[in-house]
């Protein structure tokens, strides 16, 4: 068991969450933190984290967990949620998020990662791939897509039309006399 002692002073009110709002001033609050997690060394690894106290004006319970799964030598699967119930002054709130990572090596010079999560502040699904190459020693090659989609929609997620998207490409090139 953890207990945490936080400060804050925003020197301008900022909303928090949708509709809820912390005035400017100067906080202080303290919190309790319990955490149980297992060996990073294992094929199967868990962390669970559960915390409450004060939050600003108001109080806060949090809750995270997250599992990694070691399939193979070369993936590893990482799920993570987290779940925050917090009243302040101004309303209550519960903010929930959730993030998959999968990390593949097909060799020692080729390798990929895949980033999705969702939120339900922002509400919408972010996807990041990322593939890095090194084609020889201090050089690299790097590929990254990011993309983005609303969700809470009547209609659904619409997949064909992603509210973002951009596409990055890095060269690094090692010249050697």
């Amino acid at each position: 068991m953890t207990l945490q002692r936080f400060e804050d002073a925003p020197d301008a009110p900022f909303e928090i969450f949708p509709g809820d709002t912390i005035p400017a001033g100067r906080y202080w609050y303290n919190r309790a933190e319990l955490s149980v997690e297992s060996s990073a060394g294992r094929p199967i690894g868990f962390d669970l984290t559960a915390s409450a106290g004060d939050f600003y004006t108001g109080t806060g319970t949090e809750l995270a967990a997250a599992l990694t799964v070691r399939t193979a030598p070369h993936l590893i699967t990482n799920l993570e949620v987290e779940q925050q119930a917090v009243r302040i002054t101004t309303g209550r709130f519960m903010a929930r998020s959730a993030r998959l990572r999968l990390d593949v090596a097909a060799s020692p010079r080729l390798s990929g990662t895949l980033f999705v999560q969702h939120d339900n502040e922002s509400e919408r699904l972010r996807l990041n791939v990322r593939f890095h190459w090194i084609p020889s020693l201090g050089s690299d090659v790097y590929v990254v897509w990011n993309s983005g989609w609303p969700t809470g929609l009547s209609d659904g997620i619409p997949w064909r039309r992603p509210q973002r998207g951009q596409l990055t490409a890095k060269l690094v090139y090692y010249f050697s006399q």
